[in-house]
């Protein structure tokens, strides 16, 4: 199944933008933050479950075991045992999630038209010209959208080292 995912994540956005814009158009989803939202969770989820992967796996099978003698059933097991060890790896992926999207450039120059539903991104390509960049409002435009990335960095970096060893793959 994890194979299944993994193509997935070979798949470049690329090479799906074109049937998707069609797609979204037929709907009605094309000028709309829903038609922005739907790509953007699809991705991200491949690269997710790829990540949680690794946490379930390096989890110790002895603190399952212990849950099964202990006489708790399936989903008491996930709940009370499996969800608090994999806490870092859900902060780590919603991190990464959020920093990837925050980026995300093409999906939504393609699927927005609208000025007032353009991300920031969009926003920020909008000060280079085809014959002048206006450098001093990029650069202070650019300031104001790394604020929200470094502040989150600022306050979870101990959070986010954690949490990216904790998945490793041991060899």
């Amino acid at each position: 199944m994890l194979t299944y995912f993994m193509t997935g994540m070979m798949i470049p956005v690329h090479c799906v933008l074109i049937p998707l814009f069609t797609r979204f158009a037929k709907i009605g989803l094309s000028n709309s933050l829903t038609g922005l939202v739907l790509p953007y969770l699809t991705f991200s989820l491949l690269i997710t479950i790829f990540i949680m992967t690794g946490f379930f796996r390096s989890m110790p099978h002895e603190l399952i075991e212990s849950a099964c003698i202990d006489g708790a059933n399936i989903y008491q097991i996930f709940v009370k045992v499996a969800l608090p060890l994999a806490r870092t790896g859900f902060f780590v992926t919603g991190l990464m999630t959020f920093v990837g999207n925050w980026n995300e450039l093409l999906l939504a120059m393609v699927f927005i038209s609208d000025d007032a539903k353009k991300t920031l991104p969009v926003s920020l390509s909008k000060f280079v010209g085809p014959y002048n960049t206006n450098y001093s409002q990029m650069f202070a435009a650019i300031i104001l959208a790394i604020i929200p990335t470094i502040v989150v960095y600022c306050c979870f970096s101990n959070q986010i080292v954690d949490g990216l060893t904790a998945g490793a793959v041991k060899g």
